[in-house]
């Protein structure tokens, strides 16, 4: 699971649900849960599935590399327990991992959303993983969105008032930046083939991820 793939992920769940977002942010008793289990929900319902995806999980790789690192001052405080969970993991049983942590601003916790967003950070900083890591916020206040930008977010989804926000930890020489990346519903088009015709890439499509885990797009079969 490459970061662009993640990408495409999250923006696809913020284009079907993001209209509740700013609803949901005013109930009371946060709704970082349902955000978490509703994206993990939409993840199941892949035509394609990712290897080794769950939720609220401990990653087998994240726990030996912890058993095996006995300098304790590297790892951050939110890892430096064993069996610390993550918010959503990838997981194939290679260091080719994703965690993810997600923050989620809501009525009761308007003021906790930035360090909650920053000890995420933190939290991934140092685990000791070789994978990737990625920090998502959601919100609906615009001065958190700037103070959040300020700390080296980036906005990776902004409508009907809402912002979706990332912190992808750097990762070979694999881009992490957002900028360019098209907020579309539709399926991604293939390169033109040798007919001269863009041919739509099926629903059950996956990227390629070369040696060095920068994401190159679709397979062509015209190739």
């Amino acid at each position: 699971m490459n970061y662009y793939n993640f990408y495409d992920i999250v923006t696809r769940w913020c284009d079907a649900k993001g209209g509740d977002f700013t609803l949901l942010s005013d109930l009371r008793g946060g709704w970082e849960s349902w955000a978490q289990t509703d994206l993990s929900m939409f993840i199941k319902k892949m035509a394609f599935q990712p290897r080794g995806f769950s939720r609220e999980a401990v990653s087998g790789t994240v726990t030996a590399n912890l058993l095996q690192n006995n300098n304790k001052t590297m790892l951050s405080p939110g890892f430096a327990k064993l069996n610390q969970k993550a918010d959503l993991i990838f997981d194939s049983g290679t260091p080719e991992i994703l965690l993810v942590e997600l923050k989620c601003e809501s009525t009761g916790n308007r003021w906790k959303f930035n360090p909650g967003l920053r000890n995420d950070v933190e939290k991934l900083k140092g685990c000791g993983v070789m994978g990737r890591r990625i920090a998502v916020g959601i919100c609906v206040s615009q001065e958190y969105v700037q103070e959040a930008t300020r700390d080296g977010f980036q906005i990776l989804w902004q409508k009907s008032g809402a912002t979706c926000l990332v912190y992808p930890f750097p990762y070979g020489n694999e881009s992490t930046s957002t900028n360019g990346f098209k907020q579309s519903t539709l399926p991604p088009l293939l390169p033109i083939n040798i007919f001269g015709n863009q041919n739509p890439w099926p629903a059950n499509f996956q990227y390629v991820t070369p040696m060095f885990g920068s994401p190159q797009g679709p397979i062509n079969p015209f190739n």
